[in-house]
């Protein structure tokens, strides 16, 4: 699929622009964002895209269980 590597791109830099304005006390949205690239790098180098993705996505619903809380409202 033509531009699919593109739309995922930016859907995770989105994402993680967006994340930067949700900084608590718990795990930083950004470290979580950056742990997910760099284990992604390290164990699925030919699909790092898709596997930081799935990685950053599972480590916000993980945080979210752990925590409790609900999202804020924009």
């Amino acid at each position: 699929m033509t531009g699919l590597d593109f739309a995922l791109t930016a859907l995770f830099t989105v994402l993680a622009l967006e994340s930067l304005k949700d900084l608590r006390g718990d795990l930083p949205t950004p470290a979580l964002a950056l742990f997910s690239a760099v284990a992604a790098r390290l164990l699925l180098p030919g699909q790092m895209l898709l596997a930081a993705f799935t990685l950053f996505t599972a480590g916000l619903l993980a945080r979210r269980l752990v925590t409790g809380r609900r999202p804020s409202r924009a």
